[in-house]
């Protein structure tokens, strides 16, 4: 029974360090980019910039003629594991 050990089991805080694996918790498989786009009102027919940042394809569905804002990239780092994103996905390991 050394450092206070019962029976060679390790310290409940211990185990659940060794058990939590950092890298595989936020594990970033994809990377997405979104962009400011300028796109046509099709009411109004002018042209304008996206509030938000969207992807090409999001872009393309809104108008087909979308084009992206020199210098608006944003790359985004995306789990391919949904549980990543749960606060409480280590509790399903």
């Amino acid at each position: 029974m050394a450092n206070g050990q019962r029976g060679g089991q390790v310290p409940a805080a211990e185990a659940h360090v060794e058990s939590c694996n950092i890298s595989t918790m936020v594990a970033m498989d994809r990377t997405i980019e979104h962009w400011l786009w300028r796109v046509t009102d099709p009411v109004r027919h002018r042209r304008y910039v996206t509030r938000c940042r969207m992807t090409e394809t999001d872009a393309l569905d809104l108008d087909p003629a979308a084009e992206p804002v020199p210098g608006s990239r944003e790359v985004r780092q995306v789990p391919t594991d949904p549980l990543a994103l749960s606060t409480s996905g280590w509790q399903r390991r």
